[in-house]
């Protein structure tokens, strides 16, 4: 029983720091994005580029970007828009 109760944990633990970096990566969007981009409409502009592609193609307009997000912030906004 405790052995599979520690698999279960394990198993969901990724998960969770998964749904934490999503949720952050949001919650930076909405600090410092969406006073000009919204969420979903930056998500349906992204519609067009390939998933595999999304983080390159972010990369490349997030360091262009004159309102430049540190590296983590960036990473963690790059995460959140390459959702499908």
């Amino acid at each position: 029983m405790v052995v599979r109760l520690l698999v279960v944990v394990t198993m969901l633990l990724p998960v969770s720091a998964w749904a934490d970096e999503i949720s952050e990566g949001e919650e930076i969007f909405e600090r410092r994005c969406a006073s000009c981009h919204s969420l979903s409409r930056t998500k349906k502009f992204l519609d067009d580029v390939e998933l595999e592609d999304r983080p390159a193609h972010l990369k490349r307009f997030l360091r262009s970007h004159p309102n430049r997000l540190d590296d983590a912030d960036e990473k963690l906004v790059i995460k959140v828009l390459s959702q499908p």
